[in-house]
């Protein structure tokens, strides 16, 4: 089915205004996009990131975006929408519109995810792609569901470091675990078990679903605020989180280690590692290896044996 996208760039005409005249013109769905919104979601939540693109910000613009049906009711609706905002041209109100197939929405972003191999063991393959590979452990993802798909750099060198770490049998604790990639990664490379938490449930009902979809029953998942509460020690941790989480969360990290166990910090833009370093360092960890990728870097740590 065809569908016809608009895009209506309000200038100085308030969004209520135009909401009222997209009503009156029979359309009862849209969606508004406004740079408002993300710039003081971005100004109030200032600890959840350290780098924002700002080619992101110069290319966001407040939108309306309408879809209709490229019908003939949909027709008489777009051109009443065009009769009717003719008046506000002059306000610097702008509206095009395009052509979007109802199957290019659903499948036309998969064209972009394709198998990634990681490390010398790992390969990272979104679930409609087939690769055979009998030298590398497969891990099927869902690439539209959460943050955690391989091809970043922050999850890569992570997924890196536990190629390089696990040999067999280890406990994995992973914190902020996202899509639960290096939980399922980890237990794919021979991990005994792997135990992720993140604070949003939507982000631990994901999880689960990629263990499922590689058949993983030694990986379990608990919606909890970092590392609080948590007992055991574990082998390995991972934090693929941002600096000043991984700063907070670093005190709790020693007394969740098994002895000879390694912590893999992530997440953390170049300009603030050597804070990071820093707090490791006060803490007593031992950095064993530091490595960057497009300017964001991840750190292997240990506490030394007494």
């Amino acid at each position: 089915m065809e569908w016809f996208e608009i895009l209506i760039n309000p200038g100085t005409v308030s969004i209520s205004n135009l909401e009222g005249i997209i009503c009156m013109c029979g359309i009862n769905s849209w969606a508004v996009e406004d740079k408002a919104d993300l710039e003081d979601f971005l100004a109030n939540n200032k600890e959840l990131w350290d780098y924002v693109d700002k080619a992101l910000l110069e290319r966001t613009q407040t939108l309306i975006k309408i879809y209709l049906p490229d019908n003939p009711q949909g027709r008489d609706m777009l051109m009443n929408l065009k009769t009717a905002l003719k008046a506000y041209k002059s306000s610097g109100l702008s509206l095009s519109t395009g052509s979007v197939n109802e199957q290019d929405w659903a499948n036309n972003w998969k064209k972009y995810f394709k198998p990634i191999e990681i490390g010398k063991r790992l390969a990272i393959c979104p679930e409609w792609e087939t690769y055979v590979n009998p030298q590398r452990k497969i891990l099927k993802i869902d690439p539209g569901s959460a943050f955690g798909t391989g091809d970043h750099a922050t999850t890569r060198l992570c997924l890196e470091f536990l190629d390089q770490l696990i040999k067999g049998g280890e406990k994995v604790l992973d914190v902020g675990t996202g899509s639960g990639i290096l939980s399922a990664a980890a237990v794919k490379l021979g991990a005994e078990s792997a135990f992720g938490t993140d604070i949003d449930e939507n982000s631990v009902n994901i999880a689960r679903a990629t263990a499922k979809l590689n058949n993983l029953n030694n990986c379990s998942f608990m919606q909890n605020n970092l590392a609080a509460g948590l007992t055991g020690q574990y082998d390995i941790i991972c934090a693929n989180i941002v600096a000043d989480i991984i700063i907070r969360l670093a005190p709790d990290i020693p007394a969740l280690l098994a002895p000879n166990g390694t912590f893999i910090s992530s997440g953390i833009i170049d300009e603030r590692l050597p804070e990071v370093e820093q707090q490791l360092n006060n803490l007593g960890f031992s950095i064993k290896d530091i490595r960057t990728s497009d300017g964001w870097a991840a750190i292997m740590a240990q506490i030394p044996s007494v």
